[in-house]
């Protein structure tokens, strides 16, 4: 497929532990255009941010990758060395996470945070660092370089995450839950910052996120996951106008919408399975009332629908 930026094909990533093998990603495959804004949607411990992390190759022990290719601009990522990884980290790809007091360093003014991406500036170094803080638009840009991230509010040190990740300009951003601290105005902006980021810059960007409310409004394509695997992918359209799958339809029927008036939203029963000792068959069917003989036994395998529309469950099978 032409236009093609990431493609993740059958990752497994597991973590070893006392109480047995966690398969939290088992056979996980999507992949990211050129360009666009792509989303990866699921319940918490589904597996999402555990993918991001063995794209970028950061995943620490217990954890590790057992299978699978990460093809970025055609080089499989998991066969180069830790230092090509290294060069990649940073200038091609960057990476936004959920809490970005836990990426600043609290010891640092920010400015000093954002100079050490910026190694080489020279005399111009404190100009571009102002200038990067204006693109994403950061109030007082030049009192915020010689602030300390406790300083700032929760939105402004996304502002300063942000800066920092498109300063090398990276061809993909990757944004793992990056508005799930802030309320609801600000998530608003910070979503409005990254679109203008991806246009200004022409960057792909992948956001990770729970909250299916943030996928309509900021993304092209979205694929969805379930404990570990990859249950539907399609255009924002073809997944909001016709889910397929069960659990992606009980996603959709749990949001609130204005047209849905009703006193009680409806939920999904039961809980998400244990990843040490999964449920045969489609991983699903235990809180599926759709759940038929083959669901219990057979994985689902991969029904395409249209050209960007697939879904794995036995119903369309």
């Amino acid at each position: 497929m032409s236009g093609l930026l990431l493609e993740v094909k059958n990752l497994k990533s597991y973590f070893y532990t006392y109480d047995g093998v966690v398969r939290a990603v088992d056979g996980v495959s999507f992949y990211v255009k050129e360009g666009e804004s792509f989303g990866l949607v699921g319940e918490t411990g589904c597996g999402k941010s555990v993918t991001a992390l063995s794209v970028m190759r950061l995943l620490d022990p217990p954890g590790e990758i057992l299978d699978g290719e990460i093809l970025f601009e055609g080089r499989d990522l998991l066969k180069l060395s830790e230092d090509e990884m290294q060069k990649l980290r940073g200038n091609k790809i960057s990476m936004i996470f959920q809490d970005p007091m836990a990426s600043l360093n609290p010891l640092m003014k920010v400015g000093e945070q954002i100079a050490e991406v910026l190694k080489g500036e020279g005399n111009g170094e404190r100009e571009k660092i102002v200038e990067l803080l204006k693109l994403v638009r950061m109030p007082s840009p030049e009192r915020v370089v010689n602030s300390y991230p406790f300083e700032l509010s929760g939105g402004m040190r996304q502002r300063v995450m942000i800066a920092m990740m498109v300063a090398s300009n990276p061809r993909l951003l990757i944004a793992d839950e990056p508005t799930t601290a802030l309320d609801v105005t600000t998530q608003a902006q910070i979503l409005n910052l990254l679109k203008e980021m991806k246009d200004k810059l022409g960057l792909s960007i992948w956001l990770i996120t729970h909250d299916l409310g943030v996928v309509a409004e900021f993304c092209d394509r979205v694929c969805v996951m379930y404990a570990g695997k990859v249950v539907e992918c399609g255009s924002i359209k073809e997944i909001f106008k016709n889910p397929l799958h069960p659990y992606t339809q009980g996603l959709l029927a749990s949001l609130p919408t204005i047209e849905r008036k009703v006193d009680k939203l409806r939920s999904i029963p039961g809980t998400v399975p244990d990843l040490i000792n999964p449920p045969s068959g489609c991983r699903f069917h235990p809180r599926c009332d759709k759940a038929f003989a083959p669901c219990f036994d057979v994985p689902p395998e991969e029904v395409k629908v249209s050209e960007s529309h697939r879904v794995f469950c036995h119903l369309y099978l």
